[in-house]
């Protein structure tokens, strides 16, 4: 550390040192005796060096405070140590206006995305509405000769489908606000299951896709709307790359945790792929070739999963893919 003050104030020390040899140079011409001369030299260098280790001893206490708020990452105007020069006074109050200035961008981003999570939610509630409204209609007798063609089954898909994105729009405005509405509780998985498969029912009946699920009587630690959230997104991305066969849910359940397993025979995911599918955008190959995806779905089971402590991966051959949920029993392995 004196190294290093030294290194910075060597200027200091240069002309101290050249001012006491111009003195010690005008009393040796003055014939003044050489005892009287290393007296005085001796006293200036002491004098300086006093004045030097009060310079230096302040100097490690600035160093010091300093690293300890670059520990403690506080960076509180209040935090920064007490200085004695006017530049330095200078910076400090540059640096607290800056400070200043970055709480007053955060709390106006803050007012921002309540703003925007609130005019989502408005809206996917108001659009719910004519939705409904379509989805009745094509049930009442105004539909009734179109019934089981073709078109009738894409309408129905496609209304499905807008209903599914309205949710998820609602879901990531959740998440990207910051919601924290999460209730843990012990609930019957086969119910939350049950509840998924209930939604989609109508989408199975229409792509002609057969279901083997044979129930289970594992009991979860979880945010029963959320997990149901994920088990939705997953059966969801199943329907969409599956033009025809099955999709198979199986649980099987350790001394430490439930693993829930979705498994369709769709169009699969490439290897290279794997590792990215769960990034915020990413869609994939066959996910552009399909041109289905909207890379949000599957990053927003990942977001869930991760703040319920549930760990999310996938599986594929080339042919199929099949998606893991694990949820471990006890509270305390939640972030192991």
């Amino acid at each position: 550390m004196f190294r290093k003050y030294i290194r910075e104030h060597y200027m200091k020390v240069v002309l101290f040192a050249l001012v006491v040899g111009i003195f010690m140079l005008l009393a040796y011409l003055d014939n003044q005796q050489v005892r009287i001369i290393c007296y005085g030299a001796l006293l200036c260098g002491s004098v300086g060096a006093l004045f030097m280790l009060i310079d230096f001893l302040r100097y490690q206490a600035r160093h010091k405070r300093l690293q300890e708020i670059l520990l403690s990452n506080d960076f509180s105007g209040s935090a920064l140590p007490v200085v004695y020069k006017t530049a330095e006074r200078d910076y400090q109050e540059i640096i607290k206006k800056l400070l200043n200035q970055r709480e007053q961008e955060r709390a106006d981003t803050r007012e921002y995305e309540r703003d925007l999570a609130d005019y989502y939610s408005m809206w996917t509630h108001q659009i719910k509405v004519p939705i409904t409204s379509l989805r009745l209609s094509m049930q009442g007798d105004s539909f009734k000769e179109v019934k089981g063609t073709q078109a009738y089954k894409e309408m129905q898909m496609s209304v499905f489908r807008i209903e599914e994105y309205v949710e998820m729009a609602l879901s990531f405005a959740r998440l990207e606000g910051g919601g924290s509405d999460y209730r843990f509780e012990v609930y019957d998985l086969d119910e939350i299951i049950k509840d998924a498969l209930k939604s989609y029912s109508t989408m199975f009946i229409l792509k002609k896709l057969s279901l083997e699920y044979e129930g289970t009587t594992a009991q979860v630690l979880t945010d029963r709307k959320w997990l149901g959230f994920i088990i939705r997104q997953l059966l969801s991305n199943a329907l969409k790359y599956t033009p025809a066969g099955k999709i198979t849910i199986t649980v099987s359940t350790t001394d430490e945790s439930v693993q829930l397993a979705i498994s369709d025979t769709g169009i699969g995911i490439r290897e290279e792929d794997l590792p990215r599918i769960f990034e915020q955008g990413f869609t994939g190959f066959n996910g552009r070739m399909e041109q289905k995806s909207t890379g949000i779905g599957l990053y927003l089971c990942k977001s869930v999963a991760e703040r319920l402590g549930h760990r999310i991966f996938a599986t594929s051959s080339g042919e199929g893919s099949t998606f893991y949920v694990e949820i471990v029993h006890n509270l305390t392995k939640m972030k192991d």
